[in-house]
C-alpha cells in the first residue's frame, strides 16, 4: 500500500504489520454485526442442582454510582458449579435501564475467575485476567433484567482462603461520538486517552477504545488514520447496521493504522482502539484521529515511492545466510525530491521468540536526477524490469532465518523528511520455509569397503531425518562413526562440489586462471579442512617461497632488501598459486564427471575437497590478487601511488582481524624445522620493503581464521556437531613440529539474559579481554537437557576451544568449556540461576584452558 505525501506522521521504524492479528481482527469484525443483534448463551452445568444462595446487590440504575461488595474465599464456602475445587461466592443484581455494564473481581492474594448469568441460570460470560494484573472484569451490553454472578478463582482451595472486592457499574464513555460531515478540503479530527478506564472494544472487549460517527454527503475516497506516540493503534469501520468496512493493524508509518477505502455516500463508524489489551496497555496512552476525502486526480500527481518487487529463494536452510533481491522506485506521477530528502530502506524477519527483528537497513539521499516520477531501481537481473535502472547504495542485502519451519521476509521502504520523521512507508513480504539442514539424496558413497545411500528429507516443520542404508545389506544396521562419515561425504558432494565454481572466491580464481598449466606430480595440498591444516600448509609455502628467491640468504649476509625483489617473490608465489589452483579445478571437474555417471563419493573424496576448497579459498585466492596488484602497479607510470592504491587499501582492510606478528609467529611454529625467530626478523624487513607483503600474509591468516566458523556451519546442515567431527578420520590436525609448552589461558565464562530470553555466552581473559564468538546465544525456548555449544573462541587467530551450556528442568544454566584438546572444564561457580538479572554479564569462577592444539578446528 501507498500513502500520499506530504503531512507528517510520527515514525517509530522498529514495527512490522502482523499479517494473523489483521486476520484475526478482519474475522472478529465479521461476527461483530451477528454478535449484536443476536447473542447466544451457553447453559450453565448442573441446574438441575441447588443453587448455592445469592447476596442480592440491588438496582443498578444510576449511571455515577456503583453496586460493591466484598468478602472472602475459605474452605467451607460454596463449591464453584463450573470450577470443581474451588470456592464460590454468588451474587445477584438488577439493571434498571440498557447500558454498558463493567463488573470487576480484584483480589491481592487470589487468582480471581468470574461468570455471569442471566436469571434463568444461562450462563452469558466468563473472564480471568481480563482486569489489571490477575483480576477479572466483564464487559457487555445488558438489558434490563436480574443478573447473577459466581466469584470464584482459578488456584481452587489448594491456595488456600483470600480476600476479594466486587464491583458492578455502568462505563462511561461507551457512546458514539459524532464528529460530524465530511467535506472536501476539511478534515475531521478527534482526539483520547487510552487507559485501563476505557471502555472496551464492541469487538474484542479486553481492548479499550473510542467509537466516533462520521457522514459523507458524496461518494468517495477517504483515508482514516489512528496515530499514538506510547499506544498501538488499531482501526475498524462498519456501517450503524453491523456491515464491516474494514479493518488495519500497523498501516500506517510505524505502529500506526490506516483504512482508506472508497465510500459510497452514508454514516460510518470508526472505532479506535489498541493492540495491547486492557492488563498490557500502558497506563495512559494518548491517541489522534484523522479523517478526510482524497481528491484521487491529485493523488495521481504526487510521489508514491513503494518496493515493487522482492525476491528470495522458497527455502533455506536455518542459520544460513541468503539473498534478498529487491526493486524499488517512484510509480506516481511527482518528484520525490519535492516532498523529502532520505528514503530508508529496511530488511526484518522473525525475531528468536517470536515477533520480529530488524535485520537491515540502508539511507538513500533523494535527489533531483533520483527518485523522479517513474523511476525504479533494482538490486540485480532478477528484480530488474524494462525501465528500471541501478542506483548507488540500492544492493542485495544478506539475512539469516533460525527457527525451522515456516517463515517469512519483510522489506519496507520509509521516507523520511529533515528531521527523520515519516512521511510515507510501503512494504512487500513473502514466505519462505525453513529447513533445519541441507536436504539432498538419495546419493551413493563409500566408506571403507562398503557402500551407502544416504538421503536427507525435510518434513512440514522443516525438520530434516537423514537416513543411511548400506547397499549390501539393506536390513543391517549402520554404525555410528559410518553413519557420520556417510552423511559427511553425502553432504560435500551435495552442498560444496555441485555448486563450487560458483563460490565467488573460486570464480574469481576461474577468472584470473585462464591459460594457467596446472602444476605437475602431486601438489602438498592441506591433509585436513582444520584451520591449523590449513596454516602449516601455508607455513611450508611461506617459507619456501622465501628460501628459494634467496631473500633470505640475503638477508642473512647484510644485504638490504631491494622493493622490486620482493614483488618479484609476490608473483612467483602468484604464478604457483595459480598453477595449484588450475591442478585443484581440474580433479574437481574430474570428479564432477565421475558422480554424474553413477559412480560413489568416498568418505577420503570429500575430505579431500573440503581440505582443497579452504585451502584455495583462504591461501591461494589471495596470493593470486596479490600478484594482480603488483602487475598493475608495475604497468602504471605512478607505480603503487597511482590507480592500484585504493585496491592496495581494500586489501589491506581484509587484513585485520589480529595481530600479525603473533599471528605468524604461531603459523610458522607448524611448519617442520622452522626458525620462528630468524622467519619473523625476515618478515618484518620484508613488510617494510613491500607493505603489500605483510597485507597478503596476513589477509590469508585472517581468511583461514573464519575456516572454522565456515566448517561449523557445513557441519551443522549435515547434523553433525563439532564434538562429532572429532570422531571422523583424518578431520583433525595433527602437527609434527616439537613446540614449547605454553602457557595455560586464565579466563572466566561470561552470560547474560537478554529481554527476549535469550542467554548470551562469551569470555573474560585474566587481563580483562572480552571474547565474544560468532554463534553465542542459547535460545529461549531451548529444552531442558538439550547442550548447546558457542562457536570457536578465538584467541590471536586460533580456537582454544568452545563454551557448551545446558538448561536444567528447573530453568537454570550450567556452563563449561570444552578445551581445544578435547578436556571438559567445569567452574566452581558455573550455575546461572532461573531468576537472573536481565542485561547484566555474571561470570563463573575462572579456569585455566590449555593452549590451541591441533585438535582446535575440529572443535569448531
Amino acid at each position: 500500500m501507498t500513502f500520499p505525501l506530504g503531512r507528517q506522521y510520527p515514525l517509530r521504524i522498529a514495527i512490522l504489520p502482523r499479517p494473523a492479528a489483521a486476520r484475526l481482527l478482519v474475522a472478529l469484525l465479521a461476527v461483530a454485526a451477528v454478535i449484536a443483534v443476536s447473542p447466544a448463551f451457553d447453559a450453565a452445568l448442573g441446574q438441575d442442582e441447588q443453587r448455592c444462595a445469592a447476596t442480592a446487590l440491588g438496582q443498578l440504575s444510576d449511571p455515577t454510582a456503583a453496586l460493591e461488595a466484598s468478602g472472602r474465599w475459605s474452605t467451607a464456602d460454596c463449591e464453584s458449579e463450573l470450577r470443581p475445587g474451588s470456592e464460590a461466592r454468588h451474587f445477584e443484581f438488577e439493571v434498571a435501564a440498557a447500558g454498558r455494564v463493567r463488573i470487576e473481581l480484584t483480589s491481592e492474594s487470589a487468582d480471581p475467575y468470574l461468570y455471569l448469568f442471566d436469571s434463568d441460570g444461562n450462563r452469558l460470560a466468563d473472564d480471568d485476567d481480563g482486569g489489571q494484573l490477575l483480576n477479572a472484569r466483564i464487559e457487555r451490553e445488558l438489558e434490563p433484567g436480574t443478573y447473577q454472578i459466581e466469584a470464584t478463582t482459578v488456584g481452587g482451595r489448594a491456595r488456600g482462603a483470600a480476600s476479594f472486592a466486587l464491583t458492578i457499574g455502568f462505563v462511561e464513555g461507551c457512546e458514539i461520538i459524532p464528529l460530524g460531515t465530511l467535506q472536501p478540503g476539511t478534515d475531521l479530527a478527534a482526539s483520547g486517552t487510552w487507559s485501563h478506564q476505557t471502555c472496551g472494544s464492541r469487538i474484542v472487549v479486553a481492548h479499550p477504545a473510542r467509537n466516533y460517527l462520521f457522514q459523507i454527503p458524496e461518494p468517495g475516497r477517504v483515508r482514516v488514520d489512528l496515530t499514538s506516540t506510547n499506544g498501538d493503534p488499531v482501526l475498524s469501520m462498519a456501517t450503524p447496521e453491523g456491515a464491516v468496512i474494514g479493518a488495519n493493524d500497523d498501516g500506517g508509518i510505524g505502529n500506526n493504522a490506516r483504512i482508506e477505502k472508497f465510500l459510497p455516500a452514508g454514516a460510518y463508524i470508526v472505532e479506535a482502539t489498541t493492540y495491547s489489551r486492557g492488563g498490557l496497555q500502558p497506563l495512559a496512552a494518548d491517541f489522534e484521529l484523522f479523517i478526510r476525502l482524497i481528491d484521487e486526480l491529485d493523488r495521481q500527481l504526487m510521489p508514491a515511492p513503494k518496493v515493487e518487487a522482492l525476491v528470495v529463494p522458497d527455502r533455506v536452510i536455518a542459520g544460513e545466510p541468503f539473498t534478498v533481491h529487491y526493486r524499488v522506485g517512484n510509480v506516481g506521477g511527482g518528484d520525490l525530491h519535492e516532498v523529502a530528502p532520505i528514503v530508508q530502506v529496511q530488511g526484518y524477519g522473525p525475531g528468536s521468540t517470536g515477533g520480529f527483528i530488524r535485520q537491515w537497513f540502508y539511507n538513500l539521499a533523494v535527489t533531483e536526477s533520483a527518485w523522479s516520477a517513474g523511476s525504479s531501481y533494482h538490486t540485480g537481473d532478477v528484480t530488474a524490469s524494462g525501465s528500471s535502472e541501478t542506483l548507488a547504495g540500492v544492493a542485495a542485502q544478506e539475512m539469516t532465518l533460525n527457527r525451522p519451519g515456516r517463515s517469512w521476509v519483510l522489506v519496507a521502504l520509509f521516507v523520511l523528511d529533515e528531521e527523520r520523521r515519516g512521511v510515507s512507508y510501503h512494504s512487500v513480504w513473502k514466505h519462505i520455509d525453513v529447513i533445519d539442514g541441507a536436504t539432498f539424496g538419495p546419493l551413493r558413497v563409500r566408506v571403507d569397503d562398503s557402500t551407502f545411500e544416504v538421503t536427507a528429507q525435510s518434513d512440514a516443520d522443516g525438520e530434516v531425518t537423514r537416513t543411511v542404508t548400506d547397499l549390501a545389506d539393506r536390513e543391517a544396521a549402520v554404525g555410528i562413526l559410518q553413519r557420520r562419515q556417510a552423511v559427511f561425504a553425502a553432504g560435500v558432494r551435495s552442498v560444496l562440489l555441485g555448486g563450487i565454481f560458483d563460490r565467488p572466491a573460486v570464480s574469481r580464481l576461474e577468472e584470473l586462471r585462464t591459460g594457467t598449466v596446472p602444476v605437475p606430480g602431486d601438489p602438498d595440498f592441506p591433509t585436513g579442512p582444520t584451520p591449523d591444516s590449513v596454516r602449516a600448509a601455508l607455513a611450508r609455502d611461506y617459507l619456501m617461497s622465501v628460501t628459494e628467491s634467496g631473500l633470505a640468504g640475503s638477508h642473512s649476509a647484510g644485504l638490504l632488501i631491494d622493493p622490486a625483489r620482493v614483488e618479484g617473490l609476490v608473483l612467483v608465489s602468484a604464478q604457483n598459486a595459480s598453477r595449484k589452483y588450475a591442478a585443484l579445478a581440474s580433479s574437481w571437474r574430474n570428479l564432477q564427471s565421475r558422480l554424474a555417471g553413477g559412480a560413489a563419493i568416498s568418505y577420503a573424496e570429500a575430505l579431500a575437497l573440503l581440505s582443497q576448497l579452504r585451502y584455495a579459498e583462504s591461501v591461494l585466492a589471495p596470493l593470486i590478487d596479490a600478484g594482480e596488484l603488483v602487475r598493475s602497479a608495475r604497468t602504471d607510470d605512478e607505480g603503487w601511488d597511482g590507480a592500484v592504491a585504493e585496491q592496495l587499501s581494500e586489501f589491506a582492510r581484509e587484513a585485520t582481524c589480529f595481530g600479525s606478528v603473533r599471528g605468524l609467529a604461531g603459523m610458522l611454529a607448524l611448519a617442520d624445522g622452522a626458525d620462528p625467530a630468524a622467519a619473523l626478523d625476515l618478515d618484518a624487513e620484508l613488510r617494510l620493503a613491500l607493505p603489500l607483503f605483510g597485507y597478503l600474509v596476513d589477509n590469508a591468516q585472517c581468511a583461514i581464521a573464519e575456516i572454522d566458523d565456515e566448517n561449523d556451519q557445513l557441519l551443522s546442515t549435515l547434523g553433525i556437531s563439532p564434538f562429532q567431527a572429532l570422531q571422523l578420520p583424518g578431520y583433525r590436525f595433527v602437527s609434527t613440529a616439537p613446540a614449547d609448552e605454553p602457557d595455560p589461558h586464565r579466563l572466566r565464562i561470561l552470560v547474560r539474559v537478554h529481554e527476549d530470553g535469550r542467554v548470551e555466552h562469551a569470555v573474560e581473559l585474566a587481563n580483562g579481554r572480552r571474547i565474544l564468538p560468532q554463534r553465542r546465544f542459547l535460545e529461549a525456548d531451548s529444552q531442558p537437557g538439550a547442550q548447546h555449544s558457542s562457536s570457536a573462541v578465538q584467541l590471536f587467530g586460533q580456537s582454544i576451544g568452545v563454551i557448551r551450556s545446558i538448561r536444567d528442568a528447573e530453568g537454570r544454566i550450567l556452563l563449561s568449556f570444552l578445551a581445544s584438546d578435547g578436556a571438559h572444564i567445569e567452574p566452581r561457580a558455573r550455575i546461572l540461576p532461573a531468576d537472573a538479572s536481565v542485561g547484566v554479564w555474571l561470570r563463573t569462577s575462572q579456569i585455566e584452558v590449555p593452549p590451541a592444539t591441533p585438535t582446535l578446528a575440529a572443535i569448531g
